[in-house]
């Protein structure tokens, strides 16, 4: 999964409310992860893993803010903090990939590691687009909760991540909610998962593998080509 000298256009595409749901996924959840560990260093890629080890020394965050539509009086407003390269949060979180592909010994390892590559990916996509997004995340004491809020235009994205191969009820139901409450604001939502398969879930609603996000157009394939 390289990283593509054009620039992604999924962010723009899905505040518009246009994303695919015929792509097929060659990328495995190995393959998400050794990327994540691998980070956006040049410094820190170009080294093999004991020495990219050594290399990490210094602490950066993003926090991202809470939205706060006052759908609800039970919204959290503490914003969600982030290392900023997901190499160097695997590296604190101490990582093991092989572990991390075995869900008896994972214990939920893979599911931050994976959260913060989406979301870096998309403060970086957020970066240069010229909608110029805001973004944030959602949470109320009812256990309402989205990982991702992408708002532009007066239109709103929201995303789920996952590090399973699919959407789970939850997720559908949290964004089919959100959905519902904010009416024609809603341009999409979805699940961003591991797995290899697109599909539609209903209204706006979509699950779509990551690498949908990241723009490795040169190992996704649509259906039938």
């Amino acid at each position: 999964m390289s990283r593509i000298a054009h620039r992604s256009r999924f962010l723009n595409l899905m505040v518009d409310g246009r994303l695919p749901d015929d792509l097929q996924s060659t990328l495995t959840k190995r393959d998400y992860l050794e990327r994540a560990a691998a980070g956006g260093f040049p410094e820190a890629r170009n080294r093999p893993a004991r020495r990219r080890a050594a290399w990490f020394a210094v602490f950066l965050i993003a926090r991202i803010p809470a939205w706060s539509p006052n759908l609800t009086q039970r919204e959290i407003r503490a914003p969600k903090v982030f290392v900023t390269d997901p190499g160097l949060a695997s590296h604190l979180r101490d990582l093991d990939i092989d572990l991390a592909l075995r869900p008896e010994l994972a214990a939920g390892s893979d599911g931050p590691v994976i959260e913060g590559f989406v979301a870096m990916e998309f403060a970086r996509q957020a970066a240069w687009s010229d909608l110029r997004p805001r973004l944030s995340h959602y949470r109320d004491r009812d256990a309402g909760e989205i990982d991702l809020i992408v708002e532009a235009q007066g239109r709103v994205a929201a995303v789920e991540v996952k590090a399973g191969s699919g959407a789970d009820r939850s997720a559908l139901r949290t964004l089919s909610r959100l959905r519902d409450r904010i009416g024609e604001r809603f341009s999409v939502g979805v699940v961003l998962h591991t797995g290899p398969q697109a599909s539609r879930l209903g209204d706006r609603l979509y699950s779509l593998p990551i690498s949908a996000l990241v723009g490795a157009v040169d190992r996704t394939r649509r259906r039938g080509g």
